[in-house]
């Protein structure tokens, strides 16, 4: 039998997990006030800005999101009727096909970092002081190796 969770180890999952879901939640809020992409949109937009050529494979995209497969075909779907993303053939694998940022998603990514920005620096950064941020980074980082190892995410640019 496994080793039980202690009260100390189950309110810091729970204070992290609600956490993480109430600032997702309100951030999404402000973002569809504003009239901007959505997070997830936001995220697709922004990995394939960050992409050498502003573009990936579907299965590149999978590997630098949190979506499933088919969550993400119906995001790209959504992004492609926008006009913000396009899907383009791969020569070198007719069974695959790219994802590419249009102007006008870039412009998108853009426009809404102003918002995202904003509600990240209300509710998450003007709440803590910057020796409270580093460690924030520093604990949650080690969570971006080993199994959970996500290169691509593990020090971001700027997310804008």
């Amino acid at each position: 039998m496994s080793k039980q969770l202690s009260e100390e180890q189950k309110r810091a999952w729970s204070t992290f997990y609600v956490s993480h879901a109430v600032l997702s939640k309100l951030i999404s809020k402000r973002m569809a006030t504003a009239g901007v992409c959505s997070l997830e949109e936001y995220d697709i937009l922004l990995q394939l800005e960050l992409s050498k050529s502003g573009r990936l494979t579907m299965k590149e995209l999978a590997e630098h999101s949190l979506f499933t497969k088919s969550g993400l075909t119906r995001l790209i779907d959504r992004l492609e009727a926008k006009g913000w993303v396009r899907r383009e053939c791969n020569p070198a694998d007719r069974r695959s096909t790219f994802a590419a940022l249009t102007k006008a998603g870039m412009s998108e990514r853009v426009r809404s970092w102003e918002i995202y920005q904003e509600a990240i620096r209300e509710l998450f950064t003007d709440k803590l002081t910057n020796e409270e941020l580093q460690k924030v980074e520093d604990m949650f980082g080690r969570f971006l190796t080993g199994e959970l190892d996500w290169q691509h995410c593990s020090k971001p640019p700027n997310c804008g």
